[in-house]
């Protein structure tokens, strides 16, 4: 017998291994979970950019609000400061969604159950407290100011003193009339 000149089978490329390691079954799971993150993120940082924050943009590239709208809420915000500057609780709280009304019940109150009752909104804003955009202390600031607008994603629109950045509201429809609601983002 000759056993001459077997070669025995060279080793693998340390490349081909890794190709080999790529391609195996095991493998895949992992790489398809990293797929579907990637394209997640991709996803989440388009939409961030689809709708930029244009407050500190010139004017004209802010969004434009219809006159009637910016009418409508300008007329909204007065009636709310006056309702609570005047004392009128139960008018103040009118002027909020009913979101807003429970939000105001909740955290001006200190009240620990979710969620409060539209009922104790009038209660309660009327106080002067940082807890909400509704009750802190200088959005009487919003009435009878120039505002500056931005679209919400919910609908509706952010709205805050033109040249500065605080008190923001939002102001959206509800059943064909303007309420105040929660900011946002």
């Amino acid at each position: 017998m000759i056993l001459g000149n077997v070669a025995s089978p060279a080793p693998e490329a340390p490349e081909s291994a890794e190709r080999h390691a790529a391609d195996s079954p095991r493998n895949k799971p992992r790489l398809n979970v990293l797929l579907v993150v990637a394209v997640v993120l991709a996803a989440l940082v388009a939409a961030k950019f689809a709708v930029p924050d244009t407050r500190d943009a010139p004017p004209a590239e802010r969004d434009q609000i219809p006159d009637t709208d910016r009418g409508a809420i300008a007329e909204l915000l007065d009636g709310y400061v006056t309702a609570r500057l005047t004392g009128r609780s139960a008018e103040a709280c009118a002027y909020l969604t009913e979101d807003a009304q429970r939000e105001v019940a909740r955290l001006v109150g200190g009240l620990s159950f979710t969620p409060a009752s539209t009922v104790l909104c009038p209660r309660y804003v009327l106080a002067s407290s940082t807890a909400t955009a509704y009750t802190v202390p200088g959005v009487e600031q919003l009435a009878n100011t120039e505002l500056d607008f931005k679209r919400s994603r919910r609908g509706g629109y952010t709205l805050w003193p033109l040249g500065r950045s605080a008190p923001t509201l939002a102001a959206r429809r509800v059943n064909g009339q303007w309420k105040l609601d929660a900011p946002r983002p």
